[in-house]
């Protein structure tokens, strides 16, 4: 049996893992999707990798877990050093004053000496009612949880990084688009004044080619 108190590292705050594995199809699907959508496999996929990767590198939440998880650990192999044996030293040196009965006979009725003492003690834990077994369990089932929380975050990261990816690629698709739609009305828009300086077409129809063309200007 030992004396002295020991220290508990404080709870962490738990999270339920709700939906993770509907998360994670959600991610599946995106990730598919968004290949799709690229028209190049191989280098959509690598994309997409390098963006969601690099979104877990960098983003602080993902960091915060992470750190939680390694101090999470550090408390584990904490409670596992209960079963190991300790060693403790303790020394002390000092002058000691003394006032008593054995002294008083002598002359001057009190002694002062230079005290020096040192102590090594070691011990091994053979039974402490099961503290440092259900110690050790708790701790792996923090270890557990936050294993847990670093999954659902870098989950929920990948899933935003991928829909912004998508996002870009859909966005650059429609400039694309909008971009071919410009170049359509201004051949067409040529095509129209040409007829009218020719006396084969009408102010109307250059001046409605030119309202489609600024349409399109506004849409892009």
């Amino acid at each position: 049996l030992r004396c002295g108190n020991r220290s508990r590292p404080a709870e962490g705050h738990m999270r339920t893992r709700i939906g993770s594995v509907g998360l994670r199809r959600w991610t599946l699907a995106l990730m598919a999707t968004a290949a799709i959508v690229a028209g190049d496999g191989a280098a959509s996929a690598a994309t997409i990798a390098e963006t969601v990767q690099r979104a877990l590198d960098t983003n602080p939440e993902v960091g915060i877990v992470q750190n939680n998880r390694r101090a999470v650990d550090q408390e584990l192999r904490q409670a596992r050093a209960g079963y190991l044996p300790l060693l403790d030293f303790r020394g002390a040196a000092g002058p000691e004053w003394s006032d008593n009965f054995t002294t008083r006979s002598f002359e001057g009725g009190s002694e002062t000496k230079l005290r020096s003492e040192a102590d090594l003690t070691l011990s091994q834990m053979l039974f402490d009612g099961f503290e440092t077994k259900s110690e050790v369990d708790r701790q792996r089932a923090r270890v557990d949880s936050a294993a847990y929380r670093v999954e659902e975050a870098a989950e929920f990261v990948g899933l935003n990084a991928i829909e912004a990816h998508l996002d870009v690629l859909r966005n650059q698709e429609i400039v694309r688009l909008n971009e071919a739609n410009i170049a359509q009305h201004e051949r067409i828009l040529g095509q129209v004044r040409d007829l009218e300086e020719s006396g084969r077409g009408d102010i109307a129809d250059v001046r409605q080619t030119e309202a489609r063309l600024a349409r399109a200007f506004d849409t892009l």
